[in-house]
């Protein structure tokens, strides 16, 4: 189960010659519960999810965790090597995590352990590390995302701007004010963001994903 069509269809096209009877699923716009019911259809003995998890991509850890919940093993396919996305796979339930940068041979050596209710080789511990990395990320997500909510209308707007490469003499002319007047609101959003340049700012509201296009995600 997979976002992307030709991952789907090797991953499906090897597994059977390797003797598996694979039943390959797109993932769409569907909601979790639908994609999970989907995946229930075809009765899995190992589920390899290749969704989104992790921050902003609650959908996929849903998805995960429920069909962890439902007893089926689940191996987590990510596009690459980052910490917080294994971590966050691992705190749903996966039972492995392997990313797409690893050859073919990997993900069917964790298949064949997975079908056989071996063990994942990854120690505990190392597990413990990433659930634990996922989790701090998680959680200065959400302190950074609420003091974004504590802004006020215009000081977005500000914020917007200044993430735009606009100048306080630019935001003013644009907004027909004052330099003093942008000035002193730019001084107010840095307070609130508990940064201490324009710089900072931006820096923040970009590792953060505030003002951006909602994400596409499976769901």
């Amino acid at each position: 189960m997979d976002r992307h069509g030709l991952f789907v269809e090797v991953v499906g096209h090897v597994l059977e010659r390797r003797g598996y009877r694979a039943r390959a699923i797109a993932v769409g716009a569907r909601s979790a519960a639908a994609q999970v019911r989907r995946v229930e259809e075809t009765r899995p003995d190992v589920v390899v999810l290749g969704v989104d998890f992790g921050i902003g991509s609650e959908d996929g850890d849903a998805v995960l965790s429920e069909l962890v919940d439902r007893g089926h093993p689940v191996i987590a396919v990510i596009d690459g090597d980052d910490p917080v996305e294994q971590g966050a796979a691992f705190a749903a339930g996966a039972h492995a995590v392997v990313s797409k940068s690893r050859p073919l041979a990997d993900l069917l050596e964790v298949v064949d352990a997975a079908a056989a209710e071996e063990p994942e080789q990854l120690s505990c511990s190392e597990r413990a590390r990433l659930v634990a990395i996922y989790r701090d990320a998680r959680d200065r997500h959400h302190a950074a995302h609420r003091r974004f909510a504590s802004l006020s209308r215009k000081e977005q707007e500000i914020l917007r701007q200044l993430m735009a490469g606009r100048t306080v003499r630019e935001i003013a002319s644009r907004s027909v004010v004052s330099e003093h007047t942008v000035r002193t609101q730019v001084k107010s959003l840095l307070g609130k963001l508990d940064v201490s340049s324009q710089i900072q700012a931006v820096a923040l509201a970009r590792r953060s994903g505030w003002g951006a296009s909602p994400r596409h995600r499976a769901g």
